[in-house]
């Protein structure tokens, strides 16, 4: 089977560490910055915000997010306290 650009092959899911070559011959962009959080939550948020009052540039700090907007999660939890009222 041909790999197209961002493919995921049964070999990216079967290995557990993934090498920056395994993922570029996937197609798949890799970026190296000196601190990722992942997730769009509240933790992540305080950590990169502390960070950066830290005077660490936005280039060096990055968060991995599923939901874009970040305030989607937010939204949705919101939305469900408002209708459970």
């Amino acid at each position: 089977m041909a790999i197209t650009q961002g493919d995921i092959s049964q070999q990216l899911v079967d290995t557990s560490v993934r090498s920056d070559e395994l993922l570029a011959n996937h197609g798949i962009p890799v970026f190296e910055v000196p601190f990722v959080s992942v997730g769009g939550g509240i933790g992540s948020f305080s950590m990169v915000d502390t960070l950066r009052i830290a005077v660490v540039t936005s280039r060096s700090a990055s968060s991995l997010i599923w939901n874009a907007p970040q305030h989607n999660d937010y939204q949705r939890v919101l939305n469900a306290y408002e209708q459970h009222d």
